[in-house]
């Protein structure tokens, strides 16, 4: 049983490679996986798009801040609704159980 030169392993009779790291068990000591080749030309990666960091004007800021206060009135005024149907609900189970 030939041991692995990299790591010390046993391994069995027809191993090729390491069953431990992977290292060829073979005579000539090539590695187990081949090295990544690099390419002589580098690799140009394009810029992300630029994103506007443009403060908005106050037009749009009052629109913005507006259209805010809006969905928070909504969101409140649902929260109420559902507190609402929900005290509902309790009575009615409440009167029914009694009845």
């Amino acid at each position: 049983m030939p041991s692995c030169p990299k790591c010390g392993k046993l391994n069995t009779d027809d191993a090729i490679y390491c069953t431990n790291c992977g290292a060829s068990l073979s005579s000539t000591s090539q590695p187990a996986v081949p090295k990544p080749v690099q390419s002589e030309a580098p690799i140009s990666i394009p810029p992300p798009p630029a994103t506007s960091t443009e403060i908005p004007s106050d037009v749009n800021a009052r629109k913005l801040s507006q259209r805010l206060e809006n969905a928070l009135r909504r969101a409140e005024l649902l929260s109420y609704a559902a507190i609402g149907l929900s005290v509902l609900i309790l009575i009615v189970t409440i009167v029914l159980s009694f009845a």
